[in-house]
């Protein structure tokens, strides 16, 4: 079995700290959170994927359940990390990079279209366009080529 893990932290209390700190100090503040947990959370495999003001978007097992099931070559695993994985970025905005990511995996694919794992592929894949991630591209600004894993 292939997991990824998502967690979510936030500083407990942090409202009320806003409301009886400076915005200079609580920026401080939050600033040495998110350092702390920068220092940390790499070093236990687990990739911040995002800053949400006071809380922070952790995942772990990512992109390595993709890498497992590549070595593995169990195709249908590494089609379900990758449509989770896909999913994510979509929801960041990021749906270019999630149709290179799945559609290739998805194309694979040359019977069981209609079992859920294919389904929402597709779904994935028929919602975000496919686009180059060269800025020069037509009608493509540069912040539209985030990369979100390192």
């Amino acid at each position: 079995m292939i997991l990824l893990t998502v967690m979510f932290c936030d500083l407990v209390g942090s409202t009320t700290l806003a409301e009886r700190l400076d915005p200079e100090d609580f920026r401080d503040v939050i600033c040495g959170y998110q350092d702390a947990y920068a220092g940390v959370i790499p070093r236990f495999g687990g990739y911040i994927a995002k800053y949400l003001g006071d809380g922070i978007l952790v995942y772990f097992g990512c992109p390595r359940a993709i890498d497992v099931a590549r070595r593995q070559q169990a195709k249908l695993f590494e089609l379900r990390a990758a449509t989770s994985l896909g999913r994510l970025w979509c929801d960041r905005g990021n749906s270019g990079q999630a149709h290179q990511l799945i559609a290739p995996i998805y194309n694979w694919f040359t019977e069981g279209s209609g079992t859920p794992d294919l389904v929402h592929a597709k779904a994935l894949v028929d919602e975000s366009p496919s686009r180059n991630t060269d800025p020069s591209s037509p009608g493509q600004t540069e912040s539209d080529c985030v990369e979100c894993l390192p």
